[in-house]
């Protein structure tokens, strides 16, 4: 079932990245397209859990160390990748975006202590050389004096989003069940992702309540305030179960979503090379979860 709910959950994470690319594109700050999900999904969530009465803080400093280094990253990550949503290809995006697991799946071995057996190192090998069929200019060389700029905050997000889930995972060792865990990641999200955007508002002179009061006229931005929200809480819910090396292996799934939006939406079609890129990733997920 965990792994039915990841597979559902990034198959839908493309579709919540072209709500992104479109609010930032109508001039909206890249933190505010992240951090407004957050804003009524927290606000849900603590009316919810005070209803029940579900709603513990965590007691360990650590777990609040832990939560406020990752959102630092993931600010830096999450808006290198919106800049890259802007300024390249869809489908492009998504595709170098999917190497995120390579980095998470290494990271976890090594700060964590998850195993990773001959099998799941061969498939990350597999997984690589599926998104390098896709990356790769059609009919020429690899020609680094023309570099995507947009490409380039992408692949720094990557190494970025690959890192941002260890302190994610060892915040979740230091709470003793999911709704504490629930609980602390609320809040601390309310208070350290809305200090980060806040600061970068006023870095860039515009006032939070004008921007989200526009954000929120946005029929898209409602959309993706919904959307997100929903992913948001099932995502955390799967890395306080699942291993960082599976969940962030089957976050390659979204290049298939990627690219039937970026046909039917951006009027862009798969070459031979990406059609055997996808038949490789595939595989390699297959690969990577065999006995």
């Amino acid at each position: 079932m965990l792994i039915f709910l990841a597979v559902i959950n990034n198959l839908l994470a493309p579709y919540w990245d072209t709500y992104k690319k479109y609010l930032s594109k109508q001039g909206f700050a890249s933190l505010t397209v992240i951090c407004s999900p957050n804003l009524i999904e927290h606000s849900i969530g603590i009316i919810v859990l005070l209803s029940l009465g579900l709603f513990v803080l965590p007691t360990d400093i650590h777990f609040y160390l832990y939560w406020f280094l990752m959102v630092v990253i993931s600010a830096v990550e999450l808006t290198l990748n919106i800049w890259g949503l802007v300024k390249s290809s869809f489908f492009g995006v998504r595709v170098v975006g999917s190497l995120s697991f390579v980095v998470s799946s290494i990271s976890a071995v090594i700060f964590i202590g998850e195993h990773l057996s001959l099998l799941q190192y061969v498939s990350i090998i597999i997984a690589i050389f599926g998104v390098a069929l896709f990356t790769w200019p059609k009919n020429q060389s690899l020609n680094f004096k023309n570099i995507d700029k947009g490409i380039v905050f992408v692949f720094i997000s990557v190494i970025l989003s690959g890192i941002s889930l260890i302190p994610y995972k060892m915040a979740t060792f230091y709470t003793p069940s999911y709704t504490t865990f629930l609980t602390g990641r609320i809040v601390g999200d309310l208070i350290a992702w809305n200090l980060v955007w806040m600061i970068s508002l006023l870095w860039i002179k515009r006032s939070p309540l004008i921007e989200l009061k526009r954000l929120m006229n946005t029929k898209e931005a409602l959309i993706l305030i919904i959307g997100a929200s929903g992913a948001n809480l099932l995502g955390s819910w799967l890395i306080y179960k699942m291993p960082v090396t599976e969940l962030s292996i089957l976050g390659t799934l979204g290049i298939i979503t990627s690219y039937f939006i970026d046909r039917n939406k951006y009027n862009n079609r798969l070459t031979m090379r990406m059609w055997m890129g996808t038949i490789c990733i595939i595989f390699s997920i297959g690969v990577f979860f065999m006995l």
